[in-house]
């Protein structure tokens, strides 16, 4: 029980932990003076830990092979070509969403103050995911539709724009979410501790979702920018599905492993009904309280 008990405490200093200064991995000065050396890059962040380092060399060397992809689609648009491009995009989706970023951090602590299943860690994992490439797409082709010049800057404009509102909402949803679990806490002791755990539910699955992709991805918008440069839109949108799905894969394993191992820790203490408790009042508000903090840290940021 010990083991399990310092896996899911390490676990929960992994969700406070903020990803090294909250920075945007995707936005650089230097690759759109280069133009015949156009690439998707990504510049590193500043003063990165040693596995920082590893995935950002990986997905370098993952967005430079795309690139070659991306060109030859242009002269072969079918086969392999576009196959390849693709299982590569849905690869960099996958440790893409390994990095910095706030999606892991709220299904995470999402689930560790409710129980849940299987499926709903799939939905709220993928869900999320979807909602943050589909602003970007959006983002992308309407700057287009209405004839302002589609490069990264028109998107960090809006961007910007958007962050506080999203960083706001999901605070509010935070504080929701930890005034209603003291609420049930509350009622359970006065029921001396009988009564059901604290369960996910739709609503407020899809609020934070859509609160969270109000801040499109950066990660989508340069694929699509960089394949709209190379007139392949089509190769672009087939890549936003498949990037979808790397993501949310990520996303969606880091809440199966917070489902398992809450799961786990609150089974091996049902034995002892003081110590089973203090653990689900612990989890029940920490996870809550997670959520909150990092929306008001992410707004106060903005300031």
């Amino acid at each position: 029980m010990k083991g399990a008990l310092l896996a899911v405490f390490a676990f929960i200093c992994l969700l406070l932990a903020p990803p090294e200064g909250w920075s945007n991995p995707f936005f650089g000065s230097h690759g759109a003076k280069e133009e015949e050396k156009q690439t998707i890059e990504q510049p590193t962040v500043s003063q990165p830990s040693i596995v920082l380092v590893k995935l950002s060399a990986l997905q370098r060397d993952i967005r430079e092979t795309m690139t070659a992809y991306a060109r030859r689609i242009q002269e072969s648009p079918t086969g392999a070509t576009t196959l390849g491009f693709l299982a590569l995009t849905f690869l960099y989706g996958v440790i893409h969403a390994l990095g910095p970023g706030h999606g892991k951090a709220i299904v995470g602590s999402y689930f560790l103050s409710r129980s849940g299943t299987l499926r709903q860690a799939l939905v709220f994992g993928n869900l999320i995911t979807f909602m943050h490439v589909f602003s970007a797409t959006v983002i992308v082709f309407g700057l287009a539709l209405i004839g302002k010049q589609t490069n990264i800057f028109s998107f960090q404009e809006v961007e910007g724009g958007l962050q506080s509102y999203s960083y706001l909402f999901i605070f509010l949803i935070g504080a929701f979410l930890l005034v209603k679990t003291l609420w049930d806490l509350v009622a359970r002791r006065k029921r001396e501790g009988e009564g059901s755990e604290t369960r996910a539910d739709a609503g407020s699955m899809a609020a934070l979702s859509l609160s969270a992709g109000l801040i499109p991805c950066p990660g989508a918008a340069l694929i699509l920018l960089f394949t709209l440069s190379l007139d392949i839109v089509w190769a672009g949108l087939a890549a936003m599905v498949a990037l979808g799905a790397g993501m949310g894969l990520t996303n969606s394993m880091v809440g199966i492993a917070t489902l398992s191992s809450r799961g786990a820790v609150m089974r091996l203490t049902r034995s002892s009904p003081r110590l089973f408790t203090a653990l689900y009042s612990f989890f029940a508000v920490s996870g809550s309280l997670v959520i909150a903090s990092l929306g008001l840290t992410l707004f106060l940021s903005r300031g």
